[in-house]
C-alpha cells in the first residue's frame, strides 16, 4: 500500500493521502479526479509505500506514528519511536 506523503527537511510528516490503487495517480478524459499534496516552502511530497507492519493503522494513527527517514538514496516511510512516559 502506498501514501502521497508531505513532510518538512526534518522528516516530520505533514499530511498523508491514502492511495486507493494506482489508478488514483492517473489523471485524463474518463479517469477519477487527481488529488495532490503540493509542498510549501522547506516541505517536500513523495509517493512511499506504507510498511506492512503499518498497514492497519487508521489515517490518523497512521499520521501520528511515522516519520520521513531521509538517509539513503530515496525517502522512505518508518515508525517513529515512541517515547517513554516521564
Amino acid at each position: 500500500m502506498k501514501a502521497q506523503v508531505l513532510f518538512d527537511k526534518k522528516g516530520k510528516v505533514i499530511g498523508v493521502l491514502h492511495l486507493l490503487s494506482e489508478f488514483s495517480l492517473q489523471q485524463g478524459p474518463n479517469r477519477q479526479p487527481m488529488f495532490v499534496l503540493i509542498p510549501g516552502p522547506g516541505q517536500q511530497q513523495a509517493t512511499l509505500r506504507i510498511p506492512p507492519e503499518l498497514e492497519s493503522l487508521s489515517p490518523v494513527e497512521l499520521h501520528a506514528s511515522v516519520k520521513v527517514e531521509m538517509s539513503g538514496e530515496s525517502p522512505r516511510l518508518v515508525a517513529r519511536e515512541k517515547r517513554g512516559k516521564r
